[in-house]
């Protein structure tokens, strides 16, 4: 009994004052007043604290959880790669079957809007590739090598002695001009373009347009990811900082009901406070096996 009874006590003070200190964390809900006094530790500490717990939570998730690079790479992670290529698959599967044209789609209200916002991304994709491809690919040089070398060619040698360094140098001012003019130009060319292609696609109905498309949807899938990507980059950190997801998150835990809170986290961490329940129990029997040796 000299050893047992210290240990019942110690178990018993342990359990009881860790479980009365957890709950003591929400309650009372209210302050409790003696006249004009208010009981210390009256109310518990999270209804207490709450707009500060609100403000820490929101920060915490803003910064650490829900940051703008966090965002991009499980935007952009392999995974969602592998779900827009499986997406696109279906699509392409379905339209195989459909008599439905593009027009029809984009005239169905809201999806329609969606298919129309996803059509310009790809138009848009598709003309500032061309647009790079052609811009990089030094289209004077190739005209001024290709008719420079017919034309020179045909000239008597006497002449082309005589003439010396000014053909390289006509060459070169041609070349530049050239590029020049592609440079300024080729966007709205390649823009008119594509637009036109474009209005003839989506009046073809969907079931041929994916029968002739289907030896080029690995490119398509490419030039759809090169879009969400451009998407993700240029507009994600505007998206965020228009949403505030610091000031949404604080509000919106601010606004609840302590009852409610208290419900929502004693739910989702049973199991740890109840762990500290017990350990108090443990560190008191601890302490009372100690104690029965003095």
């Amino acid at each position: 009994m000299r050893f047992l009874i210290p240990i019942l006590v110690g178990t018993v003070i342990g359990l009881v004052t860790n479980g009365i200190a957890i709950r003591m964390l929400f309650r009372p809900f209210r302050p409790v007043r003696i006249g004009k006094f208010r009981l210390p530790f009256t109310p518990g500490l999270i209804p207490r604290e709450q707009k500060r717990v609100a403000h820490s939570i929101g920060l915490l998730v803003a910064e650490e959880l829900l940051d703008p690079e966090t965002m991009r790479e499980t935007l952009l992670k392999p995974s969602v790669r592998e779900t827009f290529d499986r997406q696109i698959d279906q699509m392409a599967a379905k339209a195989l079957e459909s008599d439905w044209t593009l027009l029809d789609y984009m005239q169905t209200g809201e999806k329609g809007s969606a298919v129309e916002k996803g059509l310009l991304a790809v138009n848009k994709t598709v003309i500032r590739k061309i647009t790079d491809e052609v811009r990089g690919m030094d289209v004077g040089g190739l005209i001024v090598d290709h008719f420079a070398d017919d034309v020179i060619g045909g000239l008597n040698p006497m002449i082309i002695g005589l003439l010396g360094g000014a053909i390289d140098s006509i060459r070169d001012s041609i070349k530049n001009k050239i590029n020049e003019i592609v440079d300024e130009r080729a966007e709205d060319i390649i823009t008119d373009f594509v637009d036109r292609k474009m209005d003839q696609w989506i009046q073809i109905p969907l079931s041929d347009a994916a029968r002739k498309a289907q030896p080029y949807l690995p490119e398509l899938k490419e030039l759809a990811w090169e879009a969400y990507v451009r998407l993700i980059e240029n507009k994600l950190r505007a998206a965020l900082e228009t949403l505030d997801l610091q000031q949404v998150v604080e509000e919106k835990i601010a606004s609840y009901d302590v009852r409610e809170l208290e419900r929502l986290l004693m739910g989702l961490m049973k199991k740890e406070l109840g762990a500290i329940v017990y350990l108090g129990g443990v560190l008191g029997a601890a302490m009372g096996f100690v104690s029965a040796f003095f």
